[in-house]
């Protein structure tokens, strides 16, 4: 009768041995990032003046430092392999057009952050700042925390930074 038990309670402990990597797996941790750009009106109850702070903007062939730039912002998600999230880069708010990409890889710290991705075209033929042709790639990438920087890279040529509040919760 002990044998019997013995025997189960070897079954047993091999079904959770083959179950336990299975279920651990498949509870992968999200990670996510996400960006608040410093703002202000530049005519004070006119939000169509509203323009990012501490904005280098510069399209192909130009080197640009204005006070004031375009609006950013992004949010990003990894989900075990998986990454997704977006940004939109408008020239000014109610805009016609503007850029917009969508995020296919995500590296996320506690420290940092790196994302890739695709700029596409929003039906307009162009983006409303640079006039470069889309599709193209984009690099962004920066320290998390309050008051930093965020590196934008676009293989088209056009690059900028955006002073801002990077939450990364990993």
């Amino acid at each position: 009768m002990i044998y019997h038990y013995v025997c189960l309670g070897v079954v047993f402990a091999s079904i959770a041995g083959i179950l336990l990597p299975t279920l651990s797996a498949s509870a992968s941790k999200s990670k996510s990032v996400v960006f608040n750009q410093y703002q202000e009106e530049t005519v004070p109850g006119l939000s169509q003046s509203l323009r990012g702070i501490d904005v280098i903007f510069n399209c192909p062939g130009e080197s640009n430092s204005p006070d004031n730039g375009p609006l950013f912002k992004f949010t990003a998600t990894r989900d075990g392999s998986t990454a997704s999230g977006n940004f939109d880069l408008l020239a000014a708010p109610g805009a016609a057009s503007g850029d917009t990409g969508n995020v296919e890889e995500a590296k996320i710290t506690p420290k940092k952050f790196k994302l890739e991705g695709t700029i596409f075209d929003k039906g307009f033929g162009h983006d409303i700042n640079c006039g470069e042709p889309l599709p193209t790639t984009f690099v962004l990438e920066g320290p998390c925390g309050i008051n930093v920087d965020v590196k934008l890279t676009v293989s088209n040529g056009i690059n900028g930074t955006f002073r801002g509040d990077v939450v990364c919760t990993t």
